[in-house]
């Protein structure tokens, strides 16, 4: 596993909310922390849980975008590149389900740290901001929990696809001496379906797309104030297995030494989906030599579903 200290764009990353997300009705989300973006699913990370959230295309014809939907953004990328792409399909509409995934008798406040934030920022004029819109808005490869669970951290970080070069998700939990790897609970609701397969994966099936998490490698650390999972660095792997009580899983961890850290490292693998249209209306720079981009999208880096599980 990579984890990308540089991201390429501050649309790469973990993007802070500082107002200018909102939900399919166009209100503000004002729980939200931070927004992920990738092809065909986005996560949400909120003060103690996140939430999968799968899209996939409508037929044609099946919704004309409007330019004043809330995801119209007038958009400043530092240091980005900005294509047009003429010949894309703008009538295509989304269908969108959403699998939140709660830390049950998690801290309901834990602390957050962002890290490695990226070198350009999003600027944004949305109707519902206030005059001059938000400026300045970063993304991060790295968002950490500080003591979710008593001495147990979890890290959520980016990471490239080493077959396509694609930017991924990942997540661990990292469980300090002291820490309890049974207090960790992940209730999942919204779901269609919540399996382990024989092969020890734990698939998380919406209406479209799903995800596959597995757990190729858990690890002792030899130091505690390093937890980059480097094959120099670990002291011993360990064999962790999912346990699963209807919609509430668990890690199986085998007996370990209690005063070293032990990382549990999920991998997941998104199926389903599809790509989505965002479309060049005008681009113009400004006198600090910015580009501003106008036009819509049907992608989502400005819109997080909130209430049903299901939208259309």
């Amino acid at each position: 596993m990579l984890r990308e200290r540089g991201l390429h764009t501050a649309a790469d990353g973990f993007i802070e909310n500082k107002g200018q997300i909102v939900d399919q009705n166009g209100k503000p989300r004002e729980d939200l922390r931070f927004l992920f973006n990738s092809r065909g699913v986005n996560v949400q990370l909120r003060s103690n849980a996140f939430s999968y959230e799968f899209r996939s295309t409508l037929p044609r014809n099946s919704r004309q975008p409007s330019h004043s939907d809330p995801a119209s953004v007038l958009r400043t990328r530092t240091g980005a590149q900005v294509e047009q792409n003429e010949g894309a399909d703008t009538s295509a509409g989304q269908r969108v389900h959403r699998v939140d995934v709660e830390f049950e008798g998690a801290a309901a406040n834990p602390r957050i740290a962002a890290e490695y934030a990226s070198a350009g920022v999003l600027n944004y004029n949305l109707a519902h901001l206030p005059s001059g819109g938000v400026n300045g808005v970063r993304s991060f490869a790295s968002v950490t929990y500080k003591d979710l669970y008593p001495f147990i951290d979890v890290r959520f970080f980016i990471k490239r696809m080493p077959d396509s070069g694609e930017i991924g998700l990942g997540y661990d939990f990292i469980i300090h001496p002291g820490g309890d790897p049974a207090a960790i609970r992940l209730r999942y609701r919204g779901h269609d379906s919540l399996v382990l397969t024989p092969d020890e994966r734990l698939r998380i099936v919406s209406s479209c797309g799903s995800v596959e998490e597995n757990i190729p490698r858990s690890y002792l650390l030899r130091d505690a104030n390093d937890v980059e999972p480097l094959t120099d660095r670990f002291r011993e792997l360990l064999h962790v297995t999912y346990r699963q009580e209807g919609d509430c899983i668990f890690f199986q961890v085998p007996t370990y030494d209690a005063g070293t850290t032990c990382v549990i490292d999920p991998w997941g693998t998104y199926y389903g989906g599809g790509s989505f249209t965002d479309i060049c209306r005008a681009v113009a720079v400004d006198g600090e030599d910015n580009i501003l981009v106008s036009g819509y999208t049907s992608s989502s880096d400005a819109i997080a579903s909130s209430g049903a599980h299901q939208t259309t």
